[in-house]
């Protein structure tokens, strides 16, 4: 895969966007490099470089979490009508009082049927992670 059709995406460094692993590479950021995503993480204990996305997180919490639903069934109801409300009813001021729902372009890019393999250069040597982080390297098991 060419570099230069990659495109990042913010996150933070908790799960599912990150681990412990070596480069800190989660399922959910492998997949995304695949499909021409670049993981780009925020510098720790700094959510103000990711705002926009602690804002909504912030109304979330305190729309459907304060106090939490009695059940899971009961939870994932709110959930949906927030959802729903959020993008769709409650315009927003970054978006020029409009709704995600308004402003939503459905992506040119078509979904990659199967997902590609990693392209490797030729002077690199590929060893194969584990279902649970590991790797052999020179006789060691590295995570």
């Amino acid at each position: 895969m060419s570099t230069a059709c990659l495109q990042p995406i913010r996150t933070d460094n908790g799960a599912p966007f990150a681990t412990r692993a070596l480069a800190g590479l989660s399922r959910l950021a492998l997949w995304w490099i695949k499909l021409g995503i670049v993981p780009e993480r925020i510098e720790a204990g700094h959510p103000e470089q990711n705002g926009r996305h602690e804002r909504m997180h912030r109304t979330l919490k305190q729309e459907v979490a304060q106090p939490p639903a009695a059940n899971r069934r009961k939870q994932q109801r709110a959930l949906d009508r927030f959802r729903q409300e959020y993008n769709e009813v409650r315009p927003h001021e970054a978006l020029g009082m409009r709704t995600p729902a308004e402003v939503y372009e459905r992506s040119a890019r078509k979904f990659p049927e199967p997902l590609p393999e990693a392209d490797y250069p030729a002077n690199m040597l590929v060893r194969s992670v584990r279902r649970q982080g590991h790797f052999r390297w020179k006789q060691d098991e590295v995570f």
